[in-house]
């Protein structure tokens, strides 16, 4: 429809530009002052009729359809690496309605989905219970964007803290790891029988990294600041403390916890 606009239009604007053009070239003190109008009315008419034509071949997705936090049964995460699907896991409900609300922001591009699964070597995918159908989204980087991707709707674009909310990591199945994820996962003297039996720690809030530290090593921290993403704690084999932090911004949040919760085993 649009580019039919666009062709009729310029069925009608190009003859009558060359009649004008026509007549002004014959009045010749004229020139100067209507040939750069006109030279700019016929730039802004193909830059116009450009956008109609890409508009049109190459429409931007339609906004995102993501379902109320109260409509959803169920929530889980699967990270599919190389072709390899990983286990489902358990969205938690305190992080359901945060995870939606990043979806419903999401941009719309003009990339088509294509395919059955997307073109990324690595991608998570989200799948949405609610009691009218289930939903699919699959969240991928690329050249350090962050996509989510609904198969044969469209690709949009997403904020990269998005990952940073799916429960991935393998560090989260490990009975030797303790997660703390808000203040009502303290129990202080269970806290601290963990890490002195050898347990690890993950604090996921640099706020109470602080509060942590304090009970299981008996000294007062103000050290950690809202750079850091994650902490880890643990005592080596030598009973020193060892401290891991993931900081600034990451593509990866899980993977490099698992990373550190891997560094934080070897010292044992």
């Amino acid at each position: 429809m649009k580019l039919g606009i666009f062709m009729f239009i310029a069925a009608i604007l190009c003859p009558t530009i060359m009649i004008v053009t026509g007549l002004i070239f014959k009045k010749s003190a004229l020139k100067k002052i209507v040939l750069p109008i006109i030279v700019i009315v016929i730039l802004a008419g193909l830059i116009l009729g450009g956008y109609f034509v890409i508009n049109s071949l190459f429409p931007k997705a339609a906004p995102i359809n993501v379902p109320s936090a109260k409509s959803v049964i169920s929530m889980t995460v699967a990270k599919n690496e190389m072709g390899k699907a990983g286990e489902p896991r358990k969205i938690a409900n305190t992080d359901i309605e945060s995870i939606l609300s990043q979806l419903s922001d999401a941009e719309p591009t003009r990339e088509m989905s294509v395919q059955d699964s997307p073109d990324a070597q690595t991608y998570y995918e989200i799948v949405v219970e609610t009691s009218e159908r289930t939903h699919y989204f699959y969240v991928y980087f690329e050249n350090g964007t962050c996509y989510v991707e609904i198969l044969y709707e469209g690709v949009y674009t997403i904020d990269n803290g998005l990952v940073n909310l799916l429960p991935t990591g393998d560090y989260r199945i490990d009975e030797k790891v303790k997660i703390i994820n808000t203040e009502s996962d303290i129990d202080a003297e269970e806290l601290k029988a963990h890490y002195d039996n050898g347990g690890i720690i993950v604090v996921r809030d640099w706020q109470l990294a602080n509060d942590v530290e304090t009970i299981v090593r008996g000294i007062e921290s103000r050290e950690h600041d809202e750079k850091d993403l994650a902490t880890v704690f643990c005592k080596s084999k030598s009973g020193a403390p060892y401290t891991g932090v993931v900081k600034g911004n990451t593509s990866d949040l899980e993977g490099e916890i698992d990373e550190m919760v891997a560094n934080a085993k070897a010292t044992q």
